[in-house]
């Protein structure tokens, strides 16, 4: 797991800090990986969100062309697949089309490629940021007017929930990327696929600094707990680690939870659960907190009726 701890955010002030930025992700995680496969081996190299920038799928992306050249040469010096980041434009491949596509449609997406930068799977990312990554409602001026987007922009599109899971070396991965691990229904929905390890790739520079890196990993522990399953945090900014399936952290980048980050690599075994367990959360998922909801507005609704019968009793 490398995590480059690079300040992303200031590459969105004009073309020349995108182009500073972008070299810096290269040159730290290339000798990042060499150090780290050269140290302690590895089956698969992993770095976090949106770090190949362009468009990886789109074969006339001039970013896309430059950073596949660079994988070939990297990853076929390491011999080590990767899963990492970046943007893909047009449907995902693994889903049938319902109908015809809008002439243009973007993602923030996840890709395994292997040792020669080949696309071997893609995850679109589901749950968007609002006014982040999205629009709500971008049809209203007054709202596309909130967004970092141009007016002319609609940002990212939704992944489509249909999209199968990421398969390597006969394991199967649940993909969640940047802050998709603080919801519980996506892990869910990865466990019932039958996700072996759910995978995070999270780039957290717009919060460095803050409260909201270490919160952030703890709520995301959660989702190994509710389906048994490991999980595998690879961040740029944020907390870089490996969490069994009972929630316990069993690898950690040193330094990645502080306010200052770190910049280095990680090298940690897979925590698969032996045998594969099927929590009562993956069999029913919420059903259990909407009863518990149903009851209490019920227990609510008879205290009300109680009291309104008892004053009317006694006037």
């Amino acid at each position: 797991l490398v995590q480059g701890n690079i300040y992303t955010p200031r590459a969105a002030a004009d073309e020349a800090s995108r182009r500073i930025v972008d070299d810096e992700i290269w040159r730290s995680h290339k000798e990042l990986s060499r150090e780290g496969i050269r140290r302690a081996g590895g089956d698969l190299l992993v770095w976090s969100e949106s770090m190949l920038p362009g468009y990886y799928n789109d074969p006339g992306d001039y970013d896309a062309i430059l950073w596949s050249a660079r994988m070939k040469t990297l990853l076929g010096g390491l011999g080590a697949p990767l899963l990492t980041g970046s943007n893909a434009t047009g449907p995902h491949p693994g889903v049938p089309l319902d109908e015809k596509p809008p002439k243009r449609i973007d993602f923030n997406s996840a890709y395994l490629l292997d040792t020669g930068g080949e696309i071997l799977g893609r995850y679109d990312k589901m749950h968007l940021v609002p006014f982040g990554e999205y629009v709500p409602l971008s049809g209203w001026p007054v709202l596309s007017g909130l967004t970092p987007y141009a007016a002319e922009e609609s940002g990212y599109a939704h992944g489509d929930p249909r999209q199968p899971l990421l398969e390597w070396n006969g394991l199967s991965f649940g993909m969640l990327i940047c802050y998709e691990d603080i919801f519980s229904e996506l892990g869910l929905r990865a466990a019932r696929k039958g996700a072996d390890a759910l995978f995070n790739l999270s780039s957290e520079a717009w919060f460095a600094g803050t409260g909201e890196i270490p919160q952030h990993f703890r709520i995301a522990r959660f989702r190994a707990i509710e389906t048994r399953r490991p999980l595998v945090r690879c961040c740029n900014v944020g907390v870089t680690a490996v969490v069994d399936p009972a929630g316990r952290t069993v690898a950690l980048l040193e330094g990645s939870q502080t306010p200052d980050g770190a910049s280095g690599w990680l090298a940690a075994e897979l925590p698969l659960a032996s045998p594969p367990r099927t929590t009562l959360y993956v069999r029913l998922g919420d059903m259990f907190g909407w009863t518990c909801l149903a009851a209490t507005f019920a227990l609510i609704g008879l205290a009300l009726r109680r009291t309104t019968g008892s004053a009317r009793f006694q006037g």
